[in-house]
């Protein structure tokens, strides 16, 4: 069974990607923790995605190109760990 993402949990995500380009944009370290069960759904709370900035986003990224990079893989990790858990 798998888990669909709401509205809510998925307008949460995108908050939640807004915040952490910002937070690069403002020179965050290497490494930033997101907390899925920020997102609202009971079945979350506690799990938590690491990106390894350094893997894969550049200081000389574009603001529009580090979004979709990190929105690509926040996607990603956030469908595994619900199948995970569904």
């Amino acid at each position: 069974m798998e888990v669909a993402m709401t509205n809510h949990v998925q307008s949460r995500l995108d908050d939640t990607i807004k915040k952490v380009v910002e937070a690069l944009a403002y020179g965050a370290e290497d490494y930033v923790n997101f907390y899925i069960g920020d997102l609202g759904h009971r079945d979350f709370d506690g799990m938590r995605i690491t990106f390894d900035l350094r893997d894969t986003y550049g200081a000389s990224s574009s603001r529009d190109m580090l979004e979709r990079a990190i929105r690509t893989r926040m996607s990603k990790d956030f469908q595994d760990r619900v199948k995970i858990i569904a």
